[in-house]
């Protein structure tokens, strides 16, 4: 039987991360059906780009669901002690170290790993439901416990335009 092609997964790194940094992640993802391609962060970026030691560009969706069952085995604690490890090297800016993004390949929604993230936000994304949000960045919110989208929070409570 022809093995399952694998899902191709792009890692830009920030130029201050060594080669060989990401193999952690790259195993994580390897078991859970993924091929991580690794480059550098273009040095210039748009206003679109937030500030991040990573950006992991992957089908989300696919990532969150069909690899669920491999997820919940082995290699999603691999995932989540990589993302860990790689957002815990030294920072250039240790007062506010930049988190690593994930971004959806299919919608382009954006979802910030901060270093810290407590193990309920890793459990919370195994379950995300990516269409309930409109926009990103989508972060963990401390208070409620849950990830959320600032954007769409804001969006949806401004009044709308008065109709003539």
């Amino acid at each position: 039987m022809a093995e399952q092609p694998r899902t191709p997964v792009i890692m830009q790194l920030d130029a201050g991360i060594p080669p060989g940094e990401e193999n952690e992640l790259r195993e994580a993802l390897a078991a859970a059906g993924f091929d991580l391609l690794a480059q550098d962060l273009p040095k210039v970026r748009g206003m679109e780009n937030l500030d991040a030691v990573a950006l992991l560009m992957i089908p989300l969706h696919a990532f969150l669901t069909t690899a669920g069952e491999h997820l919940a085995a082995d290699a999603y604690p691999r995932f989540k002690n990589a993302v860990r490890r790689l957002l815990h090297r030294p920072a250039k800016d240790e007062t506010r170290p930049a988190p690593l993004i994930v971004q959806d390949t299919a919608t382009g929604l954006k979802v910030v790993m901060e270093r810290d993230l407590p193990d309920e936000a890793y459990e919370a994304l195994r379950t995300l439901d990516l269409t309930a949000f409109r926009t990103g960045p989508v972060d963990w919110d401390r208070g409620r416990g849950r990830w959320r989208s600032l954007t769409d929070e804001v969006n949806l409570s401004a009044p709308s335009p008065a109709r003539p």
